[in-house]
């Protein structure tokens, strides 16, 4: 037996403007502000899927309701074999409409960075799930963000945050990211000067033809 024609549950675009305004309004009132920073790569290797200089320049400040309320998931704080470890998690909601009005990206992706002003953490965005729910009024109001908390390893920042950018500030080993940083000044290294060792070592060693290894 068919549906009644006479109620329209899911093709109904009044229906789904209130849905979608009660949810903004939600979020709104519920919710937090939180720095959206978008990813940018530079020479991304589709066979590995990773990006070995990412840069953050830019962020958008968008409200987000906090789904996982009752505290981070994830691994959270534990011992690996070789040092201590946090992987917490949050998953984060944002509204579709509010997402495509204020970013340029048609929806989250994965790697870009979410600034947590809550508890001063940064989280990279995980997983990004489209259909949290199954269509509510024939459409979907909402995106969640599983994300976990970020481990800096080389990216690059300008984005405005100083939270943010200090990262590449106190953490970088990277001469091209931070000017600042000079090989030249580091302190002399006896082994790692070849050439010393080298003329140093001709002296104590005599290698030739006849005795290759060197032996007295």
């Amino acid at each position: 037996m068919p549906t009644n024609p006479l109620f329209n549950q899911f093709n109904d675009p009044l229906e789904q403007k209130m849905i979608d305004d009660l949810v903004i309004e939600s979020i709104k009132i519920f919710g937090m502000d939180c720095m959206y920073i978008p990813r940018t790569l530079n020479n991304f290797n589709e066979m590995m899927g990773e990006d070995a200089i990412s840069t953050y320049t830019s962020y958008t400040e968008l409200e987000m309701y906090v789904k996982s309320a009752e505290g981070f998931g994830g691994d959270g704080q534990f011992f690996s074999k070789f040092m201590a470890e946090i992987r917490d998690q949050v998953i984060l909601s944002v509204s579709v409409t509010r997402f495509n009005q204020s970013v340029s990206e048609s929806r989250p992706k994965e790697g870009d960075l979410i600034y947590f002003p809550l508890s001063g953490g940064l989280f990279v965005i995980r997983f990004v799930d489209t259909r949290p729910y199954f269509y509510q009024f024939g459409s979907l109001q909402l995106y969640d963000m599983t994300c976990e908390l970020f481990e800096y390893s080389g990216e690059r920042f300008s984005t405005g945050i100083a939270e943010v950018d200090n990262l590449q500030i106190n953490f970088t080993t990277d001469v091209q990211a931070d000017p600042g940083l000079d090989l030249d000044d580091k302190p002399d290294d006896y082994w790692s000067d070849n050439e010393v060792f080298d003329e140093e070592a001709a002296d104590i060693i005599d290698f030739d033809e006849n005795n290759p290894f060197g032996d007295p």
